[in-house]
């Protein structure tokens, strides 16, 4: 014989569940977008340090002027793709390379994350040979 079951002493059993579970459930869904955050911002700063560099890796680029186009359109690129600087652009050209890092804010769902994400990119400098020299 089965014992009995009170529905009294059921009632709101469900509501109890849902309680204990909801606290768990949103953390899951807050994680998931501060993820997607991160990796939309991770992302961001590569393509503007990648852009970056290769504006200052063209060939006869190694005047002051040519870093000031490459700031400005990190700061242009910034914007259309909604990325917000965290400081300017730190570029820094070696004897056969060039290194670009771009520090980005992203935004922060949960409190305990990394405010700022850097990307650093190091592209060849790009050597131009006329032809009469090859």
């Amino acid at each position: 014989m089965k014992p009995s079951i009170d529905r009294e002493e059921m009632r709101g059993e469900a509501t109890v569940e849902v309680m204990l579970l909801l606290p768990l459930l949103l953390l899951v869904l807050f994680m998931m977008c501060q993820q997607t955050l991160s990796a939309h911002a991770s992302r961001s700063a590569d393509l503007l340090a990648a852009r970056a560099a290769e504006i200052v890796a063209q060939p006869g680029t190694y005047g002051g002027r040519d870093f000031i186009v490459a700031a400005n359109a990190v700061e242009v690129m910034s914007k259309e793709i909604g990325a917000q600087l965290a400081a300017p652009p730190t570029i820094s050209i070696h004897p056969r390379s060039v290194i670009v890092t771009i520090e980005l804010t992203r935004p922060r769902v949960l409190p305990w994350t990394e405010r700022v994400v850097a990307r650093t990119i190091e592209k060849p400098l790009e050597l131009f040979i006329p032809e009469d020299q090859r």
